[in-house]
């Protein structure tokens, strides 16, 4: 046992820095990001006694932190396989020297762990750090400290045990000096890859069956089956189809044509192994982007967004019990502040006819013209008398009933005071006309209001809110906090009914984006380091063609279609399979078009896109017109 021991560790040092580093940060990294996606959930919305208690946003906060999974398991895989062909054939020579296989598996299991129980020590420390760093800037987000216990040492074993098993699995293949693919032996990957296309098929047909109304929680593991059955489609059919392509290739008439083709078929899995992690995080991203566009689409959500991101914004003062009077220098003083369109008080008129149909009740405004108009876009408003409120068409965005509610637009209608129970008739002999689709230029989501009553009117009935205030301002903070401050200072409170809803939508952007990030960072970390280990394998093969009289050029060429075509087809899957899993889910939502955060998804292509092209040129293999002994040296 010590002698094997030894010459593990031994093989270990043999493999290079290269792959020991690999190996070693590959672990840290993987330990450190599942060990926090796996703990951040409990951290932002600890489970409560009861399930019924859940938080609404823990599920997909824990769904799109799971995601980051999958570039992190090909972060192993890659690693684990750094330098695969000289190893095995070492592998394979102890076999020919009548070492058992038994044997032979347990020396490339120590030759992985070493660099990995490293690395998983390593990612402890890493994950300490970044539990310390999410404690200071996301503060107001984690509602308890982030975990630091017996699930980090789980996934710190698991991690080394993974990226073992991901390193010896090619090895039980092994039967002879000259084991690992042959530079001349055109490799087919197997039909088997395809598994998981009808499976994902099957899943999403189930999802798109289901109408949105009997939507349940079948439903929801299906579109999660279907999401992780997509991914592995994008990873296993990935070489299978670049395999296709290169067949085509290799029947061309071009020579560097004919060369990407050969190089792709000789070395296909290898070669898609390099993209596995980019193809996986394009899907990842644009299920986010999904996901992210789809929650922010919703017209509530996006009217919160646009009143504290564009304004204007509306603000409630009320007294501390919503019963005794407000200052009544209160109301001035705000309407003082700059940045302040408007105040006034709200109103306790009522239709009498609201308490047996509060549906088809209309709905009261009592104020000016001009406060008004800083809610809806209308004509034909007067100060003098109360009016209905007429609106052009309704936007599709807004075409859910409650604008085109029916009720009888009398001359006449009983209005109740709610602090009194007082009824009076009020006539109504004008109209107003509201430009529906204007007004949602500014509210996105207006309030409804179907009938306009005078201030002056309200005055004299005593019809006039002395415990509320409602305040419209411009966008920014600085305005919200100068009416805070002034409301505080007379005893009163506020609320800003955007900023909750806000609150969830910058958590929720925050969760995508570090996950997208981090999904990104970690696939350019195997792309470059495949990147780098191919360039390696690759040094004999270009040598001996430079030795054969081919042009440089032609050679380059090459390389780049070889390098390029994976990439293509990894993504373009990605792609597909990701546009149809975000389109199941808005399925699941309400039944309406996809909607897509294009500006996450811009943003992440074109940093996939520059990096990858930027390492593919940088670790391309130098084509020269000399070669050295030391280039065709085989070992």
């Amino acid at each position: 046992m010590g002698a094997l021991l030894r010459l593990g560790v031994r093989l270990t040092r043999a493999g290079g820095w290269l792959r020991i580093w690999s190996v070693v940060t590959g672990c840290a990294l993987a330990v450190a990001l599942l060990a926090i996606a796996w703990e951040l959930p409990d951290a932002m919305f600890p489970p409560p006694e009861k399930p019924m208690d859940v938080d609404p946003q823990r599920g997909p906060i824990a769904s799109l932190l799971a995601l980051i999974t999958a570039p992190v398991i090909a972060l192993l895989l890659a690693v684990g396989r750094m330098s695969s062909e000289v190893r095995d054939r070492r592998l394979a020579s102890l076999m020919l020297l009548g070492v058992s296989r038994r044997r032979v598996l347990l020396v490339a299991t120590i030759e992985n762990v070493t660099p990995a129980l490293i690395g998983a020590a390593a990612g402890i420390a890493m994950y300490a750090l970044l539990r310390a760093l999410l404690a200071a800037v996301a503060a107001d987000a984690l509602v308890q400290p982030i975990g630091f216990g017996p699930r980090l040492a789980l996934v710190a074993v698991g991690v080394v045990v993974l990226s073992s098993v991901l390193a010896i699995a090619p090895v039980r293949r092994l039967s002879g000096p000259r084991a690992g693919v042959s530079e001349a032996t055109v490799t087919s990957p197997s039909l088997w890859r395809l598994i998981p296309v009808p499976v994902a098929i099957a899943l999403l047909i189930a999802v798109f069956t289901t109408p949105p109304e009997h939507v349940t929680g079948r439903t929801a593991l299906a579109l999660f089956g279907a999401a992780i059955a997509a991914a592995l489609c994008v990873v296993l059919v990935t070489p299978l189809l670049t395999a296709a392509v290169a067949g085509r290739l290799a029947r061309s008439r071009d020579v560097s044509t004919v060369l990407a083709g050969r190089l792709v078929q000789t070395q296909g899995v290898s070669i898609s192994r390099r993209v596995t992690a980019l193809g996986v995080t394009t899907f990842v991203v644009l299920c986010g982007a999904g996901y992210l566009g789809l929650y922010e689409s919703d017209p509530v959500t996006a009217s919160y967004v646009h009143q504290v991101e564009q304004g204007p914004q509306e603000i409630w003062v009320s007294s501390p019990d919503g019963a005794a009077h407000l200052d009544p220098d209160l109301e001035e003083e705000i309407d003082g502040i700059d940045g302040v369109r408007g105040v006034w008080p709200m109103w306790v008129l009522w239709p009498s006819q609201c308490a047996n149909s509060p549906v088809e009740c209309p709905q009261v405004f009592v104020g000016t013209c001009q406060q008004l108009e800083l809610v809806a876009t209308l004509t034909g408003c007067s100060d003098t008398e109360a009016a209905w409120i007429e609106r052009t068409a309704v936007p599709p965005s807004l075409d859910d009933g409650w604008y085109t509610a029916p009720f009888d637009r009398n001359a006449q209608v009983e209005l109740t005071i709610g602090d009194t129970g007082t009824s009076i008739m009020l006539p109504v002999a004008e109209s107003i006309t509201q430009d529906l689709e204007a007004t949602t230029e500014q509210w996105p989501l207006p309030q409804r209001y179907d009938l306009f009553v005078p201030i002056s009117i309200a005055k004299q009935h005593d019809a006039l809110s002395t415990t509320h205030l409602n305040v419209i301002v411009d966008v920014g903070s600085d305005v919200r906090t100068q009416v805070s401050e002034a409301a505080q200072s007379a005893g009163a409170r506020v609320f800003v009914p955007a900023i909750p809803d806000y609150q969830r939508i910058v958590t929720l952007r925050t969760v995508v984006w570090s996950v997208a990030a981090a999904s990104v960072a970690v696939a350019l970390l195997v792309f470059t380091l495949a990147s780098l280990d191919r360039a390696r394998a690759q040094r004999r093969g270009r040598a001996r063609l430079v030795a054969v009289g081919v042009p440089a050029h032609v050679l380059r060429r090459a390389q780049g279609l070889s390098n390029g075509i994976p990439l293509a087809v990894a993504v373009v899957l990605a792609l597909g399979f990701g546009w149809a899993s975000i389109a199941a889910l808005a399925h699941t939502a309400d039944g309406t078009g996809t909607s897509i955060n294009w500006g996450m998804l811009a943003t992440t292509s074109t940093v996939i896109a520059a990096a990858a092209l930027l390492i593919s040129l940088v670790t391309l293999p130098l084509t020269r017109a000399t070669i050295r002994a030391e280039d065709l040296r085989h070992e």
